[in-house]
C-alpha cells in the first residue's frame, strides 16, 4: 500500500499537469471538429428549442421548433434558419401567450433577420456572425472574445460521440456569471445542442438539432432573401454603402 505521503505527492503532480493537458487538448479537438467539418457542403436539420426562466414571480416558458439549411461553396457559407417559438408568461395567477417567428438567411455576404411576434414584423441586415456560420473554429472563437472555454468530457447524443466545450463569461453580468455548453458530433464538426444556463446553474434554453442530413442538394434559391411585404428592411452593417444581396451560389 502507497504511504499517504506518496498519495498527496501524486495528487498534486496530477493537480498541475491537467491545466496544461486541457488546454492542449482543447486547441486539439478544435482543429478536429474544423477539419471534420469543412469536409460537408451541405447540412439540413430539425430544430427543437425550450426555454424556462423564472424571475421572481414572473415565469416564462417556452417551446419551439424549426429548420436548419446550410450550404458551404467557393469558401462563403449560406445558412437559412425558420423557427416558430410558443412562449407563455405568467405572473402570479395571470398569463400571456405569444407566438414568435424568426428567419434568418445569410447569403454569403450579409445576413437578414426577419423576426415576427404576433402582427408585428420587423426585418434587419447585419454583418455576418460567424456564430450562425456553423463553423467550430467560428463559433468558438466569437465567445473566446469574453468567454473562457473549457474542454469537458465527452457524450454521446443519439448515438453519436461528441466534444464538450463549456463558455464562462470572463466578467459577471449583473445577475451572475452564466454559462454556456456546446456539443459537436466528433465525426461531422456539427454543433447538434447547446444549453444556456443562467446564474443559479440552472439551464435556461436548450437547443438541439435532429434528423439531420449530410451532402444533400439544397436549391441556392433558399439562400436569397426577401423582404416581407410592407416591412422595411433595417440596415445596421458597417458599411452602409454595402454591395447589393448577392446572386444564389451555383447548385451543387
Amino acid at each position: 500500500m502507497k504511504s499517504r505521503t506518496a498519495l498527496i505527492l501524486t495528487g498534486i503532480l496530477v493537480a498541475a499537469l491537467v491545466p496544461a493537458s486541457r488546454a492542449d487538448d482543447l486547441e486539439a479537438v478544435e482543429q478536429k471538429l474544423e477539419k471534420a467539418w469543412a469536409k460537408h457542403k451541405s447540412v439540413s436539420a430539425k430544430m427543437t428549442l425550450n426555454t424556462h426562466l423564472a424571475m421572481g414571480a414572473m415565469v416564462m416558458d417556452g417551446k419551439g421548433t424549426g429548420t436548419l439549411e446550410m450550404l458551404n461553396k467557393d469558401g462563403k457559407h449560406y445558412v437559412r434558419v425558420e423557427i416558430e417559438n410558443n412562449v407563455t408568461q405568467k405572473m402570479g395567477e395571470k398569463e400571456n401567450k405569444l407566438q414568435q417567428k424568426q428567419l434568418i438567411v445569410s447569403d454569403g455576404e450579409y445576413s437578414y433577420t426577419v423576426q415576427e411576434l404576433g402582427e408585428r414584423k420587423m426585418a434587419i441586415k447585419s454583418d455576418i456572425d460567424d456564430r450562425v456560420t456553423g463553423s467550430p473554429k467560428g463559433n468558438l472563437d466569437e465567445y473566446r472574445k469574453h468567454n473562457t472555454l473549457k474542454l469537458l468530457p465527452e457524450e454521446t447524443i443519439d448515438g453519436a460521440k461528441t466534444y464538450v466545450i463549456e463558455a464562462t463569461p470572463k466578467q459577471a453580468g449583473p445577475r451572475g456569471a452564466s454559462k454556456t455548453v456546446f456539443y459537436y458530433q466528433q465525426d461531422s464538426g456539427l454543433m447538434v445542442k447547446m444549453v444556456q444556463f443562467g446564474p443559479d446553474n440552472k439551464p435556461v434554453t436548450t437547443l438541439t438539432y435532429h434528423d439531420i442530413k449530410f451532402d444533400t442538394d439544397i436549391s441556392p434559391a433558399r439562400f436569397v432573401f426577401k423582404a416581407p411585404e410592407g416591412v422595411t428592411v433595417v440596415d445596421q452593417t458597417k458599411k452602409k454603402d454595402a454591395k447589393p444581396i448577392a446572386k444564389p451560389p451555383a447548385k451543387p
